[in-house]
C-alpha cells in the first residue's frame, strides 16, 4: 500500500474475508495454531437468492461487514487513512441501523437490548465448545455447533487427521467483544438473517504427537486475537438457533479500481511515448 500521503483518490473498503487472522504475543513471535478451515469465496447475498429456488445453507458473509482494525494495524488518529476507516465506520453503522428497523418493521421482529447483545453473551461457550469439539473428534457436537460450510471443512480435516492433538483453553485476556451486529430481511424468500462478529482474545496452548506418539509440536501459552462469525436464520417465522459460521478478519483499505486503472494507463502511456 502506498504511504498515507500519496492517497489523493478516494479509498474503498475490501470487506472482512472469511479466512483466520491470528496475532500471537507470547515469546514476541508468531506462533502457528492449527488452522482454522478456509471459508471459499461466494457470490453476493443477491446473487445466491436469484439463483437458487431455496434458500442456500451458506450465505456468506452479509454484504457490507465491517470490522474496524485494532493496535498497530489501526492507522494513527491524525492521518487521512483513519479519518477514512473512521467515515467508512460511521457510514457503516448508519446503513446497518436502517437494515435494523426494516429488520424488525418489515419482518416483524422484536429487538430488546438482550436479544441485540445475545450474540456477545454466548460467543465465548461457543468458541470453546468448537475448537474443543474438533480435537477431540466429536463429529456430533461440532455439528450442532457450525454452519454446513464449517461443518464439512472441520469434517474433512478430521478425517485426514494423523496422531494426536489436545487444545487447552486458558481463559479470555478481555471480555468478547461485538464488533459487527448485522440484521437483514429478504422478502421474497421470507427469510429474516443475523450475522454478529464477536472479537475473541484468549489465552490457549495447542500440542500435537504424530503416529509414533511423539510431541511434535508445543505452542505454550499463546495469546489469541481472533473474530468469530456467528450466524442466526428465520425461515418462513421459524427462528433457528445461533451456529458459527466461521472466522474472519479486519477490514482493509484498498485504492479504487478507477484510480489503480488510471495510474497504469498513465504508466503505459508514458512507456509507449518514450519507445
Amino acid at each position: 500500500m502506498l504511504p498515507v500521503r500519496h492517497l489523493a483518490r478516494p479509498l474503498l473498503f475490501r470487506a472482512a474475508a472469511p479466512t483466520r487472522q491470528v496475532r500471537f504475543k507470547a515469546g514476541g513471535k508468531p506462533q502457528a495454531q492449527f488452522e482454522m478451515p478456509k471459508m471459499p469465496a461466494q457470490p453476493s447475498t443477491r446473487v445466491q437468492l436469484k439463483q437458487h429456488m431455496e434458500i442456500p445453507a451458506d450465505m456468506g458473509l452479509i454484504d457490507g461487514t465491517f470490522v474496524m482494525p485494532t493496535g498497530s494495524n489501526l492507522p494513527s488518529l491524525f492521518s487521512s487513512l483513519r479519518w477514512a476507516y473512521e467515515k467508512a465506520r460511521i457510514k457503516q453503522r448508519f446503513l446497518d441501523t436502517r437494515d435494523k428497523f426494516v429488520y424488525m418493521w418489515y419482518g416483524k421482529n422484536r429487538l430488546g437490548l438482550s436479544k441485540l447483545l445475545e450474540p456477545k453473551k454466548i460467543a465465548g461457550q461457543l468458541y470453546v465448545d468448537m475448537y474443543s469439539s474438533f480435537t477431540k473428534g466429536d463429529i456430533k457436537k461440532l455439528q450442532s455447533i457450525c454452519g454446513e460450510g464449517l461443518f464439512d471443512s472441520f469434517r474433512q480435516k478430521l478425517f485426514g487427521r494423523r496422531g494426536k492433538i489436545t487444545w487447552e483453553h486458558k481463559g479470555f485476556v478481555t471480555k468478547p467483544k461485538l464488533v459487527s451486529n448485522k440484521l437483514h430481511h429478504y422478502p421474497t424468500h421470507n427469510l429474516d438473517r443475523r450475522q454478529a462478529v464477536v472479537r475473541i482474545h484468549s489465552k490457549q496452548q495447542l500440542k500435537k504427537w504424530n503416529d509414533r506418539g511423539e510431541l511434535t509440536k508445543d505452542t505454550g501459552v499463546s495469546e489469541v486475537v481472533e473474530y468469530l462469525v456467528l450466524e442466526q436464520k428465520k425461515v418462513n417465522g421459524v427462528v433457528g438457533p445461533w451456529f458459527v459460521w466461521g472466522t474472519t478478519k479486519e477490514t482493509k483499505a484498498m485504492r479504487t479500481a478507477r484510480s489503480l486503472s488510471s495510474k497504469r494507463n498513465q504508466r503505459e502511456s508514458t512507456k509507449s511515448d518514450e519507445a
